[in-house]
């Protein structure tokens, strides 16, 4: 009856998924599909991530011709997955068929925080749910197996976004207090299946030649150059949407109510892991950076659930029930049956004119359109390929390192969106100076069309 119940609730969660709008990241599509062309990461495009999903997408949407709906099919099948991930982890706490509604709110409460797409932060979430697994499986039984396993996902979460790195870190320093055997052993045994998988990258890197590049595009910059650009750090928020946050970590306050809550070893992890969730948050809000948070809180919800007495446990299932009503009111309205977005009509017609006025051994650059265009029309960028956003750009020697890619290799046609109106910093407002000069120089206005306009370059 479980299992029946569990595919009827992943049922709902799919169903959920095809009526809301599903958004198309174009980075999702453009990093694979220059990384199946022989581009390397870091040294031939820019890539901020470390390169787990993008290898993952290049190997399976590859299949299906790098398309926006591929990517949607992949993307539900992770979705899916994560919620198996959720309810074992629920299950490992207490067999119970509460867990069945934990799941379901769940679901819920994952689409309508912008939850119908696939993104960096969402992808770490079934590696951390794995990690939390097994790490409670060696809490239960102290095996070496679990151990290693744990050290593996936490380094699999790495591998997708690098500030996965901090679940991995609280994990390890509450190494001492969950495991009161063997300490030593374990915390080194950890720590080799962690740096597995990242010391084959590290080679990777050495054989690519691309350590420098990696370092600067995965950290450096992050650091110390783009907080400096308007705009890059986005945290200031409305009250609105600080309450649509709180309002799921309301069912953790429970746990006040039993001091004894607070001794139990899971609880400790699972909260420091929710608290590294909610720091990985920074530095741009968005409801789906959350999203790695609140699996985090049904997992950690569902422990305090089980040291409630009867009628608390009653209370917080209450609270999940309002908090559901509450969040369907403060984000609504939503887009239903909606066309994909950054795969809108505009969007298709612009690859068909690509299509029309190009042929396929001509270099393009994308100078304003999203970088899915790369792969739905299949052509190719000069290297280094580098996106045109302002953080990006506004750093010393960018600009300059786009442009000489151009002299060696110059794309036949520039497709440019000229700026919006807004703030000359903004998305789609700000365009870099260095190159708009190179294009204005080296290229003359062939066409407008749809107000895109194509420069192919002057013989």
């Amino acid at each position: 009856m479980t299992k029946i119940v569990v595919l009827f609730i992943l049922g709902f969660h799919l169903f959920l998924l095809l009526i809301f709008q599903f958004t198309s990241w174009p980075e999702l599509i453009s990093y694979p599909y220059f990384f199946s062309k022989g581009f390397v990461f870091y040294k031939d495009f820019v890539m901020p991530y470390t390169p787990g999903l993008p290898l993952i997408l290049s190997g399976v949407i590859s299949f299906f011709k790098f398309s926006p709906e591929a990517l949607r099919i992949f993307t539900f099948i992770i979705i899916l997955l994560t919620d198996l991930l959720l309810f074992f982890n629920l299950r490992l706490v207490n067999k119970t068929k509460v867990s069945l509604i934990f799941l379901a709110v769940y679901v819920v409460l994952q689409t309508l925080f912008d939850g119908d797409m696939l993104w960096f932060d969402y992808a770490t979430i079934a590696f951390i749910l794995a990690a939390l697994f097994f790490s409670n499986k060696a809490i239960d039984k102290s095996r070496k197996r679990y151990i290693i396993l744990s050290g593996l996902f936490f380094s699999l979460a790495v591998l997708i976004k690098q500030i996965a790195f901090i679940y991995f870190f609280a994990f390890l320093i509450l190494v001492p207090i969950i495991f009161r055997k063997e300490i030593l052993n374990k915390f080194i045994i950890c720590l080799a299946a962690f740096l597995l998988p990242l010391i084959i990258f590290f080679i990777y890197l050495l054989i690519t030649n691309s350590i420098f590049d990696f370092w600067n595009w995965n950290f450096y910059y992050p650091l110390f150059e783009w907080s400096k650009f308007p705009g890059y750090v986005a945290l200031k928020i409305s009250r609105n949407q600080v309450l649509t946050l709180i309002l799921p970590l309301t069912p953790l306050l429970l746990i006040f109510s039993r001091i004894k809550i607070f001794l139990n070893k899971k609880i400790i992890l699972a909260f420091s892991l929710l608290l590294a969730a909610i720091l990985a948050i920074y530095p741009r809000f968005s409801y789906f950076h959350f999203q790695p948070a609140l699996a985090l809180v049904f997992v950690l919800g569902f422990m305090i659930f089980n040291f409630l007495s009867e009628n608390f446990k009653y209370l917080q299932l209450l609270i999940f029930l309002v908090v559901v009503i509450s969040e369907v009111y403060l984000l609504g309205p939503f887009n239903i049956n909606s066309e994909i977005r950054f795969y809108a009509e505009s969007e298709k017609n612009l690859v068909n004119l690509i299509k029309n006025r190009t042929d396929k051994t001509d270099k393009i650059y994308l100078f304003g359109p999203n970088s899915s265009i790369y792969a739905l029309t299949n052509r190719l960028a000069p290297k280094p390929w580098i996106d045109t956003f302002g953080w990006y750009m506004e750093v010393p020697g960018i600009q300059d390192q786009l442009i000489g890619g151009f002299i060696k290799d110059p794309p036949i046609v520039i497709v440019y969106s000229p700026p919006l109106r807004g703030n000359a910093y903004d998305l789609g407002t700000y365009k870099p100076k260095k190159v708009l000069e190179y294009m204005y120089k080296n290229y003359y206005k062939d066409d407008v069309l749809d107000g895109v306009e194509f420069w192919r370059i002057k013989k």
